[in-house]
């Protein structure tokens, strides 16, 4: 049997912004990291990449470049905790891996 809670949180002020400012960063990454796979995609289809090389960019790989590019270039990622951003990466590339693996529809 499973159950089920339901919980409301009451935040003040500042933590509605910080929460509302998290999720706006997650929500940039996660399109900046399938934007980049998508351009990744489109170059193996038009057979600029081969099949051993790479037609995605992982979680991982983002990651590093979010640390070590983006946040040089803009450094209000940086007010997002750290394990939100990489769940939103990781759970993107899980999408990826269904996609190429027939599972699922190309992810959005």
């Amino acid at each position: 049997m499973l159950k089920a809670f339901k919980t409301e949180l009451r935040l003040t002020e500042r933590q509605k912004d910080k929460v509302r400012r998290s999720l706006g960063i997650c929500r940039f990454l996660a399109n900046q990291y399938i934007a980049r796979n998508i351009w990744l995609y489109r170059l193996y289809q038009r057979g600029v990449l081969d099949e051993k090389q790479r037609r995605f960019v992982t979680a991982n790989d983002f990651d590093k470049y979010v640390n070590h590019v983006l946040k040089k270039k803009l450094p209000w990622i940086d007010q997002c905790g750290s394990k939100a951003r990489k769940k939103v990466l990781v759970n993107a590339e899980q999408a990826f891996r269904r996609f190429f693996k027939g599972q699922a529809h190309f992810p959005r």
